[in-house]
């Protein structure tokens, strides 16, 4: 009977240490990953990842660092499915669930982006990014009020962000509300984003529906200098 325990002790040992070298081996991978991630080498990390969750079925940050490198490469459908295992494991995963959002907004499910929006900002209501982004399914949607409502509330959070109000601009310019358009592009350029030349092309659109063909001209060639293809066939069609 003692034999039998003893026996039994060295199993249990034998599982207890293999179990801790397979958690440390799936560590390695994922910090692994991680580093790979941060060089912009999403494949390998993908690959590290993939080694970290194969070790340790229940590492659930490594699926979601996992589903991060799987969005950055456009695979958002393996993201999703990365997404989804943190998030029936974890359901109070915000970081988890804003990202399923982006994924489903590249994927045009506006209105499931829109859904998981709305649970990040029940969590946090000053999430900018998730604000603007909400708002711009809305507006992929035909909804240009609540789209602006909340471009306008990302806005107040954090001004600083010249895509945002490029974006209001464009459905400012749908509703035919120039002024207020250009108003918006003007706050763009002045922030001097690097896609600036996207504010450049839009004012001189706004521009030229105000009938200010001077000053759309002179826009579109700042545009088309920085490199901007659209703006260039605009020139075109108007004789320039």
């Amino acid at each position: 009977m003692q034999s039998f325990f003893r026996i039994l002790s060295i199993i249990l040992l034998f599982v207890v240490v293999s179990g801790f070298a397979y958690s440390q081996d799936a560590q390695y991978y994922f910090e692994k990953g991680k580093a790979e991630s941060q060089e912009e080498k999403y494949q390998n990390a993908i690959a590290d990842f993939d080694y970290a969750v194969k070790l340790d079925p229940h590492f659930i940050d490594a699926y979601f660092q996992r589903g991060i490198a799987k969005a950055m490469i456009e695979d958002h459908v393996a993201a999703l499915a990365d997404y989804n295992i943190v998030i029936k494991a974890q359901p109070a995963n915000y970081a988890a669930i804003e990202s399923r959002a982006n994924s489903k907004y590249a994927l045009h499910d506006y209105k499931d982006a829109i859904l998981n929006y709305n649970k990040v900002l029940t969590h946090n209501r000053n999430n900018s990014m998730a604000l603007g982004l909400r708002g711009l399914a809305k507006k992929e949607l035909g909804d240009y009020a609540g789209a602006i409502k909340d471009l306008d509330a990302s806005l107040n959070i954090d001004p600083g962000v010249a895509l945002n109000y490029i974006d209001r601009g464009k459905i400012k310019m749908i509703l035919k509300k120039y002024d207020s358009a250009i108003s918006d592009f003007n706050k763009a350029i002045l922030l001097n984003p690097p896609y600036i030349s996207w504010a450049y092309l839009n004012r001189g659109k706004a521009m030229l529906c105000r009938g200010q063909k001077e000053n759309a001209i002179s826009d579109l060639r700042l545009a088309s200098k920085l490199g901007d293809q659209e703006a260039e066939e605009l020139l075109k069609q108007i004789g320039n």
